[in-house]
């Protein structure tokens, strides 16, 4: 054969085979490129769900008139302490009727019981939160792409993501930090709680005492007692160190919420809420971002589903004059007075004062995406993050 025909077939072949390759890689899923690999904390998920139970159990003992105080113990078990040998009995009773598959129940003496979330309680509440938190992961990783390849490896969940732009890539680690938890609690105003603690603030103390009132309807003036601080770690380590006569029941939680004051001052806020929530985002059809007319900021429009909007409705009419706190991430958004029953399934979280409108509204795309892929049931810790080989 001439040796031309040969170099030009021989052309020929390795031009057609490049083609090959390209084509071959332009049809294949892109390179993987960055590892995430997170812990799911299922352990905190779990105490979670003793706690929620606690308060619980706490309420019915209150129905019930049964004299009773419930703490945790080094462990973090249960510990139900009654001021009589036939208060236990009541509980035992009480237990074995509603709570037969959710707490394993071990008497310490005539007046105390030890409760354990049951192992069948516990299993199912692993497998949950493992299930939830991949469908979540999934979700949100594919509003940014459709390449990436989600996966549980033993106790760890991996997220694999092809080569994306940087700032990309940071968003989808931030948000996967967020919990992305929306609930709506009663705030118990009622409770003297905050009002007993406050005798005991320092002048000079970083910790404000605030005093203020709202029309209760049909409840009449409702005047209350908030504790605030401009440093919102300081407010925090000084709960946390309360004595226990001070600290509230099980049933109820103290959260933390940004305010303004009337000069536009900055400071954080201690709100006193039940633990269990009346509403939360998994009720939640649609969020997107909107633009209040009247600040010129943007805000986020909430369309519950159907059950949503009933239960809504009803939470409403039956809190009509007390404190509805919207809860974001386990921060208190705001606090608006339930003024009378709210039809139409529609709600709105308005967004901190104290940034500026771009920033705002990249938060609220923020927020929109993490309600549309749904809550985590649980923290996410990242592990380890390295580069993969492309193919």
């Amino acid at each position: 054969m001439n040796k031309k025909l040969i170099i030009i077939l021989s052309a020929t072949i390795l031009v057609s085979a490049a083609v090959a390759i390209i084509a071959v890689r332009w049809l294949m899923p892109a390179a993987l490129e960055t590892r995430l690999v997170y812990k799911i904390d299922v352990d905190a998920a779990i105490h979670d769900k003793l706690l929620l139970l606690a308060g619980d159990l706490e309420d019915d003992l209150k129905k019930l008139r049964i004299k009773a105080r419930t703490g945790q113990d080094k462990s973090g078990d249960l510990i139900v302490t009654s001021d009589s040998a036939a208060s236990t009995e009541a509980i035992k009773g009480h237990l074995s009727k509603r709570y037969k598959q959710t707490f394993a129940v071990s008497a310490l003496d005539q007046r105390r019981l030890k409760l354990t979330i049951t192992s069948d309680l516990q299993g199912e509440t692993r497998a949950y939160v493992i299930r939830q938190a991949i469908q979540v992961v999934r979700q949100r990783v594919t509003a940014f792409t459709s390449q990436a390849a989600v996966f549980l490896r033993g106790h760890e969940l991996y997220v694999e993501l092809p080569e994306l732009p940087p700032d990309k890539l940071a968003l989808i680690k931030k948000l996967m930090q967020r919990s992305g938890t929306l609930e709506f609690r009663i705030a118990d105003d009622a409770s003297p709680l905050f009002a007993e603690v406050a005798k005991g603030i320092q002048p000079i103390s970083k910790i404000a005492v605030k005093r203020d009132q709202y029309d209760g309807k049909q409840l009449g003036t409702v005047a209350y007692t908030a504790l605030t601080s401009k440093d919102l770690s300081a407010l925090t380590a000084f709960i946390a160190q309360l004595p226990a006569a001070q600290r509230p029941p099980l049933s109820r939680e103290i959260l933390y919420g940004e305010a303004s004051s009337g000069e536009n001052e900055r400071f954080y806020e201690a709100y006193l809420v039940h633990r269990r929530a009346a509403l939360t985002g998994e009720l939640i059809n649609e969020a997107e971002v909107q633009w209040d007319e009247r600040t010129g900021r943007p805000e986020v429009s909430l369309t519950f589903s159907k059950r949503g909007s009933e239960l809504f409705a009803k939470i409403t009419e039956d809190n009509v004059g007390r404190r509805l706190a919207i809860i974001l991430d386990g921060r208190v958004n705001s606090a608006p007075v339930i003024q009378s029953r709210i039809d139409g399934g529609r709600a709105r979280i308005t967004l901190g004062g104290f940034k500026d409108p771009l920033a705002l509204q990249q938060e609220a795309k923020d927020l929109v995406a993490v309600l549309r892929a749904g809550s985590l049931p649980t923290r996410l810790i990242l592990q380890k993050e390295r580069a993969l080989k492309s193919l």
